[in-house]
């Protein structure tokens, strides 16, 4: 096997796995929410959704963009596997303090709603505590072991919700949220395992540790949570400009978008194991090959990106009349011109990618920033006037200053 065709098996091996499995796991998320519609209602689903929302939130705050950080520097070997499980085992931790505020703020919650709120929640913490698990199998090369993990579990899960709905009308959030935080403890088995195989870090090294990997990691904690600004500015400055009827057609538009940015992010982060590990094996700053090497990435990448987009597009004029039942074509019309910004966004976690890999991190969060800032600034000078279709085409825009602008960080770096 030739060196370019061994490139290609690893990238389609580490992204494409991830990629899919992240599609099963959108899949998933929308059987349970079906489920739940189907027997607690539209209150319950919009409990469920909170929550969601509740613990991606806090798992972001609380995760401090250690899973990214530690997936480069594993991968790179400047992070020790020992040093991974005692991030792991601090992360844990945290993800422990964030479950006892959830508890205490759970009498404030709806009393039919309460055991489901913080379960779905919980579900959400401990698969954000998982990641520095996969943290290990990433660095090696070996993601079909998350892979897996993720498929079973999600299947089984998708399967319950199924059968829910054929005999007891769906689910109750509470056994919902209770599936969900099951499938998340079962994958902490095999992401624990993973990390148990290199020795435990002793107590007293454990704090200066973790401060200095902390500490380490801050400009990846700041992208993730301005990346996550730029993602939910658009909506925030919309709802100034135009009525809740509009912005929901926005959203609406942007649901049928959003899942496949997710899958381009876990791609994203598989990629970025495999360039440090190539980065580490290679002088980046004079091998033609590494060079050749990232240009085949992003062209991947933005290939993948592509064929999504074109299949959401055709997508869009047959489903959206079956999934929205008013505003068809204006959620049409909105989610095609989003789509045009998918082979962009699947190129630029490829260009991040590399750029995190040759030790880009400041860079990159200096990118973040800005994209955040001329989002925003873009949507105000367009959304009074164009609303929706102004923050659709914001986002377009966006998302071509990105790629030029990470571009220029990699071709300075």
């Amino acid at each position: 096997m030739t060196e370019r065709s061994s490139f290609f098996r690893d990238v389609v091996e580490n992204s494409g796995f991830l990629g899919a499995t992240s599609i099963i796991v959108r899949l998933t998320g929308v059987g349970v929410l079906v489920a739940i519609v189907r027997r607690a209602g539209t209150a319950a689903a919009g409990a469920y959704g909170i929550a969601v929302l509740v613990g991606t939130l806090g798992g972001f705050a609380f995760s401090l963009g250690l899973g990214t950080y530690c997936t480069r520097a594993f991968a790179a070997t400047e992070m020790p596997g020992e040093e991974v499980r005692a991030i792991h085992l601090v992360r844990g931790l945290a993800m422990l303090v964030a479950t006892a505020l959830l508890l205490a703020a759970a009498p404030f919650l709806p009393p039919q709603l309460r055991v489901g709120f913080v379960l779905t929640a919980a579900s959400v913490f401990v698969d954000q505590w998982n990641e520095t698990g996969w943290v290990i199998c990433r660095g090696l090369g070996r993601t079909r072991i998350e892979a897996v993990a993720e498929l079973v579990t999600d299947t089984a899960v998708f399967c319950v919700a199924l059968v829910s709905v054929a005999v007891a009308h769906g689910l109750r959030l509470d056994v919902a949220g209770g599936l969900l935080l099951t499938a998340g403890l079962a994958r902490s088995v095999v992401a624990v395992g993973l990390v148990r195989r290199f020795p435990a870090p002793t107590l007293s090294r454990l704090a200066p540790l973790a401060y200095r990997h902390v500490r380490a990691a801050l400009p990846y904690c700041a992208s993730d949570m301005l990346g996550l600004a730029y993602l939910r500015g658009d909506t925030l400055v919309l709802a100034f400009f135009a009525s809740s009827s509009i912005v929901g057609t926005y959203v609406a538009a942007n649901s049928v978008i959003s899942p496949m940015v997710q899958v381009a992010a876990m791609m994203g982060v598989a990629s970025l194991a495999l360039m440090a590990r190539y980065c580490r094996d290679r002088n980046p700053d004079h091998s033609q090959e590494v060079l050749l090497q990232h240009r085949a990435l992003v062209a991947m990448f933005a290939a993948a990106g592509s064929a999504v987009a074109a299949a959401l597009m055709v997508g869009l004029w047959i489903g959206t009349g079956l999934l929205f039942s008013s505003q068809v074509s204006a959620i049409r019309l909105l989610g095609v011109v989003l789509a045009l910004f998918l082979p962009l966004r699947f190129a630029n976690f490829a260009l991040s990618a590399i750029l995190l890999a040759r030790g880009g991190a400041p860079r990159r969060l200096a990118i973040v920033a800005g994209s955040t800032v001329i989002n925003v600034v873009m949507n105000l000078a367009v959304d009074w006037r164009l609303a929706a279709f102004g923050a659709a085409w914001a986002t377009v825009v966006t998302e071509v200053v990105v790629t030029a602008l990470l571009a220029g960080a990699l071709r300075g770096h």
